[in-house]
């Protein structure tokens, strides 16, 4: 009796967790009726094929509406690019608060569309697993060169390249960033099409 009590009592426990998660993700994004039901049972669904409860994924949809508010727009696209930032925290053994984090501010930087949210992940898994950077490191890197970067015309890959090629010299993070951001505008600031990264490319220009 005791056991079922206790088993009855958690039951209820995770459940109010849960409504709780939903509500307050219906207040965040706005979302009622039939859109709150799906990202509701989207939830239950990735709490069940994930290592993530249903409530750690509600609270994830909230992490990447924040960080990428056009999704609000459509319940599909929020959950496909939840579902890849639960994937990259999963891989990278970060959190899902960083990995959506990471996640969201290069779409946006890069201005890309919520499909393109798995090509990101790849290209932030791999570069941390096999440069000098993790995830949080180039995070921050990407916080001050993304924006450049892509207006310079240089591709996510690249930039993420470029970001863990500075890493083997030991400059990480926002010192990364901040090289590259000033690299790129200093080669941009020469008039010269040559030395224009979005004219010929980064490595040429270099």
């Amino acid at each position: 009796l005791v056991l079922v009590t206790a088993g009855l009592k958690a039951t209820i426990s995770v459940a109010s967790t849960f409504q709780k998660s939903i509500s307050e993700l219906s207040a965040i994004t706005g979302a009622t009726g039939d859109d709150l039901e799906f990202l509701s049972d989207q939830a239950k669904e990735l709490g069940r094929s994930t290592t993530l409860s249903a409530s750690e994924v509600a609270e994830g949809f909230k992490l990447i509406a924040s960080a990428k508010p056009d999704l609000l727009e459509s319940g599909a696209a929020l959950t496909e690019v939840t579902t890849q930032a639960i994937t990259l925290a999963e891989a990278a053994g970060i959190t899902l608060p960083e990995a959506a984090t990471a996640l969201g501010g290069a779409l946006n930087q890069f201005q890309a569309d919520a499909s393109e949210a798995g090509r990101f992940i790849n290209v932030l898994a791999a570069g941390s697993q096999k440069g000098a950077s993790e995830i949080p490191e180039l995070t921050q890197a990407l916080k001050t060169a993304g924006t450049v970067a892509a207006g310079a015309g240089l591709s996510f890959e690249t930039t993420i390249a470029s970001i863990e090629t500075l890493a083997e010299v030991n400059l990480k993070g926002a010192e990364a960033g901040t090289n590259l951001r000033n690299v790129i505008l200093r080669l941009q600031k020469e008039g010269v099409d040559q030395l224009n990264p979005k004219v010929v490319g980064l490595t040429t220009a270099l």
